[in-house]
């Protein structure tokens, strides 16, 4: 009989690792920044699903955490 897994991908923002950061900027030549306030995304950091063609989740800690409403 065949095999009856599902397989299933959750489009959605994506928190980074050092290794995945070195690994998208050097692929596509480009720095991966926050879009709220600029600054460089940083291991922890959540990237766009869709970068490099959107930016509009990218988000530095700072900035989810004042999304969120954390202090």
């Amino acid at each position: 009989m065949g095999d009856n897994r599902l397989v299933v991908h959750i489009c959605g923002p994506q928190r980074l690792a050092a290794e995945v950061i070195g690994l998208y900027e050097s692929e596509y030549e480009m720095e991966m920044r926050c879009a709220k306030c600029g600054a460089r995304l940083q291991p922890g950091d959540q990237k766009d699903h869709f970068w490099p063609y959107s930016v509009d989740n990218n988000r530095c800690r700072e900035c989810l955490q004042k999304d969120e409403g954390v202090s």
